[in-house]
């Protein structure tokens, strides 16, 4: 599924693209629509955010969907005290 990726580079170059990403130990292989794509190397990469986009409705859990869930808006799970 291809994802927004936005990534900043320690020499300050910006960019924003849908692509498919493949992270090992040292790099960040960057894999675009059109199969072309790039190897960074982590130690020249500032910034990396990724956000997901969905096309298809997803099933809801109540009314936050799932992929937005942080983990201080989660519910407990709750236990019955005897």
């Amino acid at each position: 599924m291809m994802k927004e990726v936005y990534i900043k580079l320690v020499d300050g170059t910006e960019k924003t693209l849908m692509a498919d990403l493949e992270i090992t130990n040292d790099a960040v292989k960057i894999i675009t629509a059109d199969g072309s794509g790039a190897t960074i190397y982590k130690k020249f990469i500032s910034d990396l955010r990724v956000t997901t986009r969905y096309d298809d409705p997803i099933p809801r859990c109540g009314d936050i969907l799932p992929s937005h869930i942080t983990p201080w808006d989660a519910p407990a799970p709750r236990y019955k005290e005897e």
